[in-house]
């Protein structure tokens, strides 16, 4: 019996040292979320614009295309409830902050980490980014696959993230099929029966986290604009309309409720084409590009003051 074990430890040891080596080595990659969260700890008192979001953010809103200090502290699968984590952790060290820039995507408002899609990022925003106490064995709760794409990403191509926060993945170069891509992505995306008890609570707790954030920008005077990724016509043209339509009127009560607030709809902006698309549902860095340039031009032309005023003097006139 003891040489069986001994033999058996002799067997197991390579594959224990090689799990251990690989784990040490997922561990030591500076990650997103370390990096994003490091950055934050150095930099919050002096970002004027601070994007935050789902990975309609992370990939589709360069910070150095920006005229003023900007962020993206925005990750792929983080819905509100993470936002207003990472908010509420550097609130009071946003001293500069002048803007935020938030995605309302189609699934925004009935997403929630149950999802089996994206649950799996609560681990990594509670042990890299300080904001809970669960540990992660990244070996065993990552696939094999995964664990050797991040290894190899990082330790040999570097593919990592810009050191303002943009993603680098969402690359024309290794973009997906934009028909296959929005099937697959609706899967999850459009949930069974939206008007259910259970999904009425997650949009209601959704709709509620958003307003915090709100709320807070409000009283410090902080510009928050909301907007809708452009979208190809294989993901949109396949919508729940039902589900669209709560989405985007949510969004516009929102912005008449608050002044500091605009909304924009660009689902179907026919100013993006093919090659602006990573797949259905994401923009490339072409796309990137422009709507970049585009949010700048809102911040920089200072369009939610205007819009005040406009408001402000319409609601002064005498009616006749």
């Amino acid at each position: 019996m003891k040489k069986f074990v001994f033999k058996l430890i002799l067997f197991l040891s390579p594959l224990l040292i090689f799990t251990v080596l690989l784990e040490v080595l997922l561990k030591n990659i500076p990650n997103v979320y370390i990096y994003k969260k490091e950055y934050l700890d150095k930099n919050a008192i002096n970002i004027e614009t601070l994007i935050l979001g789902s990975s309609h953010s992370y990939g589709g809103l360069n910070p150095e295309l920006f005229s003023s200090k900007t962020f993206n502290a925005a990750h792929s699968g983080q819905l509100f409830y993470y936002d207003n984590k990472i908010f509420n952790k550097y609130k009071d060290r946003f001293k500069s902050l002048k803007n935020i820039i938030l995605p309302i995507s189609y699934a925004s408002f009935f997403g929630n980490y149950q999802i089996k899609e994206i649950s799996h990022y609560k681990k990594n925003y509670n042990y890299y980014f300080g904001l809970g106490t669960t540990q992660s064995i990244e070996v065993i709760e990552n696939n094999p696959k995964e664990n050797l794409k991040k290894i190899v990403g990082y330790y040999y191509n570097n593919n990592y993230v810009t050191k303002l926060g943009w993603a680098k993945i969402f690359n024309s170069k290794e973009s997906r099929d934009l028909i296959k891509s929005a099937h697959e992505t609706l899967k999850w995306h459009t949930p069974d029966n939206i008007k259910s008890k259970k999904n009425q609570t997650i949009f209601k707790e959704n709709l509620s986290t958003l307003k915090s954030i709100l709320n807070w920008c409000r009283i410090n005077n902080v510009n928050v604009i909301l907007y809708t990724l452009p979208a190809y016509k294989t993901y949109r043209n396949n919508l729940n309309k039902e589900q669209l339509s709560i989405t985007i009127l949510a969004a516009q009560k929102i912005a008449e409720e608050y002044k500091n607030c605009i909304y924009l709809n660009l689902i179907a902006d026919n100013n993006y084409i093919e090659k602006d698309f990573w797949d259905s549902s994401h923009l490339s860095e072409y796309g990137a590009e422009k709507l970049s340039r585009f949010m700048d031009s809102i911040i920089e032309f200072d369009v939610i003051s205007q819009q005040r005023k406009t408001l402000n003097n319409l609601s002064q006139k005498p009616n006749n």
